[in-house]
């Protein structure tokens, strides 16, 4: 039976705009990574037209989910220029420029798209996550966060200079979103100590205490109608420096009493692998080789030989 031409004009539609939209965000992402060794563009006109991308072509949209090596890019692009500051010593602040990569960084972190549910045809074989009649998500920018060591998205963040009592009120809402949706996404960022630099973590804490993060976190409460479609698990990393109970936060599928569930193993194997150490590389003969002649005994039996031949040499003149 031949396709609707309604439905076969929609996929083309969709395909098309996933191209066209995936070509603006390469565009500034390139813009983004090369921007500090080109005096012909500015952060601000970069950042900007990626907010026109957001605001206008993502924002609504009906795309499907976008390519992950150019999220990979944008996310990195966009931690590279988030922490920029000015001023000194007091005075040190987040740029203006940094300010924006950072709302970017937070609204790509936490885009849903609508759809509607009508319009979809069922023949579409992109991998949507459907959470609703109505809403598909695109979770390529989350999965790429995820991967993030605690350590460089701390170091990207500067949370510290977003939440102290001098930052301006949009520096502050920006703040409590973030290290909201980050705390409440990512199970191994669960604690929000762990992004914000140890001596500012009370700054942090009395704004997360104030009535500006409680207006913040509810109206993103309100306005949130989807959940990430499965939890996403923790980077690999060595986490001996954690705690029992914060293992089990960002482990979620691991029960303390009865151990790891038989369903939850396949999942795990395919993000960590083994739990083994991993087999040492074979050395060739030439590296066998040399490591036999440069060994110290065997030099000194070799120098012995040397000073024994001499002497036999000595002798026999």
């Amino acid at each position: 039976m031949s396709k609707p031409p309604e439905a076969v004009i929609e996929v083309i539609s969709l395909r098309d705009g996933k191209a066209s939209i995936e070509h603006q965000i390469d565009i500034h992402v390139l813009d983004l990574v090369d921007v500090a060794n080109n005096t012909d563009i500015s952060l601000r006109e970069v950042l900007e037209g990626l907010r026109y991308v957001m605001d206008f072509r993502l924002k609504g949209s009906r795309q499907p989910n976008l390519e992950p090596e150019l999220m990979r890019r944008l996310c990195e692009g966009l931690m590279l220029n988030m922490g920029h500051t000015e001023g000194v010593l007091l005075r040190k602040r987040t740029t203006e420029e940094a300010d924006m990569a950072f709302s970017l960084f937070g609204e790509f972190l936490e885009e849903v798209l609508f759809v509607g549910s009508s319009i979809v045809p069922r023949h579409i074989t992109y991998p949507l996550i459907i959470t609703t009649p109505n809403i598909l998500t695109v979770e390529e920018f989350r999965t790429i966060v995820s991967t993030k060591q605690i350590s460089d998205l701390r170091h990207s963040l500067k949370i510290h200079y977003r939440c102290q009592p001098s930052s301006t009120l949009s520096q502050k809402q920006s703040a409590v979103s973030i290290i909201h949706l980050l705390t409440t996404s990512f199970a191994h960022l669960a604690d929000w100590r762990d992004l914000v630099k140890e001596s500012e973590q009370d700054d942090m804490e009395r704004l997360l205490a104030s009535p500006i993060a409680k207006e913040v976190i509810s109206a993103e409460k309100s306005g949130r109608v989807m959940q990430p479609s499965a939890p996403l698990l923790p980077p690999p990393a060595l986490y001996f420096d954690r705690s029992v109970p914060k293992l089990m936060k960002m482990f979620p599928s691991s029960d303390p009493e009865r151990g790891l569930p038989s369903e939850a193993v396949p999942a795990l194997l395919e993000r960590y692998g083994l739990n083994k150490l991993p087999d040492p590389p074979k050395p060739s003969v030439w590296r066998m080789l040399w490591t036999q002649l440069t060994d110290f005994m065997v030099l000194i039996l070799l120098a012995a030989s040397i000073v024994t031949g001499a002497e036999q040499v000595g002798l026999l003149d």
